[in-house]
């Protein structure tokens, strides 16, 4: 999946993850399995 941020939001997200320690990538993953699964729910 290819998913185009612009340059703000892409280094908001690093940023982000950065606090986290972990990968952008993979806090971009976790997101979307929070809302899939939220989605589920309803």
């Amino acid at each position: 999946m290819l998913v185009w941020l612009t340059e703000e939001d892409l280094e908001q997200l690093k940023a982000i993850a950065r606090e986290k320690g972990i990968g952008h990538t993979t806090l971009v993953r976790m997101w979307v399995k929070e809302k899939l699964k939220e989605a589920k729910r309803q």
